[in-house]
């Protein structure tokens, strides 16, 4: 029961570790199937999704801030300052956030002027020739970004494992 729960949540954050170090050391992505599929890459979608779940580009209180000031700081500077980890309880109470929040809402908090206000990593710069397509492409990006990081995140949490972040 709890022995293998420990062993297999041991086991995803030493893939999670592997991957890092290879970040870290400036390698290629690790050829590590375990490691890869340890992952969920957000690509630039992350500060974009920080701001809708908190109205701030810094950070702010968890739960709703775990992606950009959760977790505990961890290991090498991988390149926009060092990784975090998320214990299972921050995990858990990260899922239950998202488990909350609904694609419609976060969809009607997208304005692309405020995000470039704020300079959103990832939003349009507010420059663009077509505003309307900004909008759309933003939409896109929530409607495929937020519900994978969801069920990562819950499925993360129904296992009672702990999650470990960083940007590169």
């Amino acid at each position: 029961g709890m022995r293998e729960e420990m062993k297999e949540a041991r086991a995803v954050l030493d893939a999670q570790k592997r991957q890092l170090d290879a970040l870290a050391a400036d390698d290629q992505f690790t050829d590590d199937r375990e490691a890869q599929d340890a992952i969920l890459d957000l690509h630039k979608s992350w500060h974009v999704l920080h701001y809708l779940f908190t109205g701030s580009a810094y950070d702010v209180e968890l739960p709703a801030g775990a992606l950009l000031g959760g977790g505990a700081e961890t290991g090498r500077d991988t390149g926009y300052g060092r990784p975090r980890i998320l214990n299972p309880t921050e995990t858990a109470a990260f899922a239950r956030f998202l488990e909350t929040a609904s694609l419609d809402d976060l969809k009607a908090r997208l304005d692309p002027a405020v995000l470039a206000a704020n300079d959103v990593y990832g939003a349009p710069q507010g420059d663009s020739d077509d505003p309307d397509m900004d909008r759309i492409e933003l939409e896109e990006e929530i409607e495929t970004y937020f519900p994978m990081l969801r069920d990562y995140v819950c499925a993360a949490a129904a296992n009672g494992e702990a999650i470990a972040m960083w940007m590169t």
